[in-house]
């Protein structure tokens, strides 16, 4: 299984295993990493440097930035109803 998360200083915020058929599509096309962020967690890491990523064997995370963690609570909040 291969997985792509969040993390924010050192710590794993969340994660999703990819289904076969994304983790074939995932091999394949690097720019497909930028739409599952998009589709899995509503996040845009298309202008992330390349120091914000981690690529570890079977996973693949991006260091959020701030302004996007604040922003991705705020719409959890929202959909909670708080």
């Amino acid at each position: 299984m291969y997985k792509i998360g969040i993390k924010h200083n050192g710590a794993i915020i969340a994660t999703t295993e990819l289904s076969k058929e994304e983790e074939k599509l995932e091999e394949s096309m690097l720019a497909f990493i930028v739409d599952l962020f998009e589709k899995k967690f509503g996040l845009d890491i298309s202008q992330y440097r390349l120091n914000e990523y981690e690529s570890l064997v079977g996973y693949f995370f991006i260091h959020i930035r701030n302004e996007d963690l604040e922003r991705l609570r705020e719409e959890k909040l929202t959909k909670l109803g708080l």
